[in-house]
């Protein structure tokens, strides 16, 4: 859980480093942060599938159509949003990504039509304090549901209002560097 009055958040793409793809823990660090989550669903040349935008610049371009590249996470004026990718337009964020489906909206769970395989999950959570929470599931086999996240999601104890899921499967990962100075990785 983290508030975007403490912290800043950008969005990192390995080409920014010279590299085609790398782990999390690699671009975190290489970006100076102490935290980190893999986002973006790729394309079979491993670029970035929907928008990103990076420092306030867009890298890359909204995708429409389809079910599951459905909402927007950003920041714009230090105030964390996830949206509905047809009611992005704010184009002055610092930084944004498109992923989904989207699993939290106004503090309700999105129905979802086409059953959803358990797997490895990880995604991003905005609460009512607007603090974000991110968070990958540590159950490997057979890993969790859409539904079973949307659950948890929206235990009373962390007062989620939205709540988007990013790459999971194979490509879930999150990186917290170890608060006690440690080398490793929690």
């Amino acid at each position: 859980r983290f508030s975007p009055n403490r912290f800043s958040f950008q969005a990192v793409v390995a080409a920014d480093f010279g590299m085609q793809s790398a782990d999390i823990i690699t671009l975190t660090r290489k970006a100076g942060g102490i935290a980190g989550i893999n986002a973006n669903f790729f394309d079979p040349q491993e670029r970035p599938l929907g928008l990103v935008i990076a420092g306030g610049v867009k890298r890359n371009a909204l995708q429409q159509g389809g079910n599951l590249l459905s909402g927007v996470f950003y920041i714009a004026q230090n105030q964390p949003e996830i949206v509905h990718r047809d009611r992005f337009n704010r184009y002055d964020a610092e930084m944004a990504l498109q992923a989904g489906p989207r699993l939290i909206a106004e503090g309700k769970a999105v129905e979802h039509q086409e059953p959803q395989p358990p797997t490895r999950r990880s995604g991003i959570a905005i609460t009512k304090k607007r603090e974000i929470i991110i968070y990958a599931t540590r159950v490997r086999f057979p890993g969790a549901t859409i539904y079973q996240i949307q659950r948890m999601l929206l235990h009373s104890s962390l007062n989620v209002t939205d709540a988007i899921n990013l790459d999971g499967g194979g490509s879930s990962q999150l990186y917290l560097e170890n608060p006690a100075g440690g080398k490793e990785p929690l």
